[in-house]
This record gives C-alpha cells, sequence and structure tokens, in this order.
C-alpha cells in the first residue's frame, strides 16, 4: 500500500505500470471443432483468456450481462496444463488487465462473478484501511469445540466497530441445504462469540460464514462480509 494524492491510499506492487501491448484480435472458426447448430451463437473460445476478451470488444463491448471467471487459486499446487503457484505481484497484474477489460465488456446491467477462495482473501484485508488487524489463528487458539474437538476458523478480523471470526467454504457445503459439518461448527461459532461478546463487554464478535464465490479482490471486507450465510 502507498498514499497517494489528497490522501488516498492505493494498492501498489512490483510490475504494476507494465501493461500488455494488444493488438486488435479476430476469432476464427476452426470446423473440426465445431459441434451442433452452425447457425448458434454459442462460442468456445481456444487460447489465452486475455486474448480471447480482446478478440470480443469489437461485437460486445458493453452488452454482456453476467461474466464468470475462474483464476488461480493460488494455492502453490502444479498441475498437468496449469500452474496455481504465481508469484502475488504477477497474480494481481493478470488479474487487473483481465478485470479491466470485462469491465468494458459488461452491460450497464451486468454482473462479474469470480470463483476464489482464502488464499487471497489475505489480499482483501491488507488494503482495506477499515481493517485494523488479522490473523490466521494457530491451530487451539479459539476455544471453540466441536463434537470434543477445537474448531478453527479461517480469520480473526478486527475493524474499528466488531471483531470477527470468518470462514470460507465452498458454495456447494453451504447449500442449502448446509452440510452437517459445516452447519454444527457454525453454530459452535456463533455460541463462542455471544458468550465472548457478553463477557468481555468490548468490541461485539461476529461469525461469518462466507461462500467462496463471494470473495471478490476488487470487493472490501465490508462488501465481503455482506454476503455471509444466514441460518439459525
Amino acid at each position: 500500500m502507498r498514499l497517494v494524492a489528497k490522501g488516498k491510499l492505493e494498492l501498489t506492487w512490483v510490475g504494476k505500470d507494465e501493461r500488455p501491448q494488444l493488438e486488435p484480435r479476430v476469432l476464427v472458426e476452426g470446423p473440426a471443432k465445431s459441434y451442433g447448430d452452425p447457425a448458434a451463437e454459442n462460442t468456445l473460445i481456444f487460447g489465452d483468456n486475455l486474448l480471447a476478451l480482446k478478440a470480443l470488444e469489437q461485437d460486445f463491448a458493453g452488452k454482456i450481462r453476467c461474466i464468470c471467471i475462474d483464476p488461480p487459486y493460488n494455492t502453490g499446487a502444479a498441475w498437468e496444463h496449469d500452474e496455481d503457484g504465481l508469484e502475488h505481484s504477477l497474480w494481481l497484474t493478470m488479474m487487473r488487465d483481465r478485470l479491466e477489460m470485462i469491465r468494458g465488456l459488461l452491460s450497464v446491467d451486468g454482473s462479474l462473478w469470480i470463483a476464489i477462495d482464502d488464499n487471497e482473501v489475505a489480499a482483501i484485508l491488507e488494503r482495506d484501511p477499515a481493517v485494523q488487524r488479522w490473523i490466521r489463528p494457530p491451530e487451539g487458539n479459539i476455544p471453540i469445540y466441536w463434537r470434543g474437538r477445537n474448531y478453527n476458523p479461517d480469520f480473526v478480523i478486527e475493524t474499528e466497530e466488531k471483531k470477527y471470526l470468518v470462514e470460507i467454504k465452498r458454495r456447494k457445503v453451504i447449500g442449502p441445504p448446509m452440510d452437517a459439518e459445516v452447519r454444527e461448527k457454525a453454530l459452535a461459532a456463533l455460541r463462542w462469540c455471544k458468550a465472548a461478546s457478553d463477557i468481555t463487554g468490548g468490541k461485539p464478535w461476529e461469525y461469518k460464514l462466507i461462500p467462496d464465490d463471494a470473495v471478490q479482490p476488487a470487493n472490501d471486507l465490508l462488501l465481503t462480509v455482506s454476503q455471509s450465510c444466514r441460518f439459525e
């Protein structure tokens, strides 16, 4: 982070000012890969996604109502056709270039959905000035028990008004219906937050169970926790 004009904070990283020079692109149909009704408007594009987005600009700028992307989670894993362990500055540059191009494709009422997990939640917390401090709690650091075992949420986050226990889970286990184990852990965490708030008498504690597809790099903490699950 750095302080820029008018006292605003700006997220910065190595290579931020480097931008790819992209020439206009044309999509060429591969007849051997085509299937079904030739008059259908559905298109599957093979190739670099940044170049594919550039190729879509001419016909679809400002017209697309929904875009879904699945960027690397940065888990450090290596797969046969993909490497999920980009250096963080490279990951930020990659996301910035694609998000800016996607913004130009979206219609006024369009929306962007990003599948991402908690490996990049830290980036949201680091750049949000509302976050005073945050940690990934060590195992057993928080006395929350579930079926006689310790339950460790992913993050402890403190703002000026509240303290949060945050857990990021895949959408399919959150449901509906919610996975029984996830529900039991969440209820245990809710009870702990109520007790901690009553005993300390300071900032209230809140537990937030957040679907992984609600964690988006462009969001701040408030918007992220606003998409947490509601349950009793």
